[in-house]
């Protein structure tokens, strides 16, 4: 199980191949540590910092 790379929070599950999903924040995340926010319409945007 990964951490997520944002907040840190323990609290994700695999939602696909090398793809996770924060309860905490409700993002999206992979292996690599890229960020994604969940659009209305289902597609994601990875965000930077």
């Amino acid at each position: 199980m990964e951490n997520c790379p944002l907040c840190g929070g323990k609290q994700t599950g695999k939602v696909g191949n090398d793809q996770f999903f924060c309860s905490n924040c409700f993002v999206e995340f992979n292996t690599q540590n890229k960020i994604f926010e969940i659009n209305e319409d289902g597609t994601l945007t990875e965000l930077t910092f």
